[in-house]
């Protein structure tokens, strides 16, 4: 029995698929992370690309999708992991108005003084008025009364 040699012309899948304008983000050292969009697309591409005489088998395609799946999970819980922890940051500053805190300014020096306010920048970062001295970085500060 003579085995025949089946050369494909589909192009490689990384070729075709365009990267996600959405789905793709950048770590601070510049390098790309896939997102979710992105690996949809390369799925869609590789089920488009596979060659019709060996498909993919649909327990590879089921395994995809639950990866899918949990990519989208885990993005949902880091999101609303980092929406809590801002929160919790906003709470803890609220329950410094009134009291006497020293903190290191940036000029090195260490200042002292009553909190008397919280201003909440449109990045979701706050920071502190301290004695008329607004501006005042939270994690700066060094002592609480």
């Amino acid at each position: 029995m003579a085995t025949q040699s089946i050369t494909s012309t589909t192009p490689p899948v990384m070729s075709v698929v365009e990267p996600a304008k959405t789905g793709t983000t950048k770590t601070a050292d510049g390098a790309q992370i896939l997102g979710k969009d992105d690996f949809l697309k390369l799925m869609v591409a590789q089920m488009k690309n596979q060659d019709p005489m060996n498909p993919a088998d649909d327990k590879d395609n089921i395994a995809q999708m639950a990866q899918f799946s949990s990519l989208e999970q885990i993005t949902n819980l880091a999101n609303a992991t980092q929406e809590l922890a801002t929160r919790l940051s906003l709470t803890q500053n609220v329950g410094l108005l009134g009291h006497t805190v020293t903190y290191t300014g940036t000029d090195g020096t260490t200042t002292s003084g009553t909190v008397d306010g919280l201003d909440l920048g449109t990045d979701g970062k706050t920071t502190l008025s301290v004695a008329g001295r607004t501006g005042v970085d939270p994690t700066s500060i060094t002592s609480v009364r």
